[in-house]
């Protein structure tokens, strides 16, 4: 398995169904907010735009020319009365079902890191539900903490 750089030539198709199957599992740890539609046009604009931006990245694990995991991240500029002004961002990171366990995630968020201190920054946030219990144990054996609690509240008709 190699990890590397997403480019222009690589075939979207393959990263437009693991980012399908991110989704998906993401409307399993979250009841309230519900995918609406998975096509695969605005998935794939997500990966073509941060192809040309300076401030995101995304890497891929790729394993007998199949991609099999990827990480996406970015630079995110916080509003002036924050200390810290540039943070960096895991926005998504999927490995597929058949590779799990394996050590991919925690190689794609090290070099997720790697640019992140490249870029002079010096922390970094993510997000993942509440209830997804096994990416918060992966996360937190990682040392990541809990930053802030985030509640939702249904307004009735």
């Amino acid at each position: 398995m190699i990890i590397r750089k997403l480019t222009s030539d690589d075939d979207l198709s393959e990263l437009i169904l693991l980012s399908k199957q991110f989704f998906l599992e993401y409307e399993d740890h979250n009841e309230t907010f519900k995918i609406e539609s998975l096509g695969d046009n605005p998935i794939k604009r997500f990966f073509v735009n941060s192809l040309g931006n300076k401030n995101s990245n995304i890497l891929i694990a790729v394993e007998n020319n199949k991609i099999i995991a990827y990480i996406s991240f970015n630079i995110k500029i916080r509003f002036g009365f924050f200390r810290v002004k540039r943070i960096g961002e895991i926005s998504g990171l999927m490995v597929h079902k058949e590779y799990r366990r394996k050590g991919i995630a925690k190689q794609l968020l090290e070099k997720a890191i790697e640019w992140f201190k490249s870029n002079s920054l010096n922390y970094y946030v993510l997000e993942t539900s509440s209830k997804n219990e096994g990416a918060i144990e992966f996360y937190t054996s990682l040392g990541l903490k809990p930053l802030r609690t985030q509640l939702i509240g249904k307004i009735k008709p």
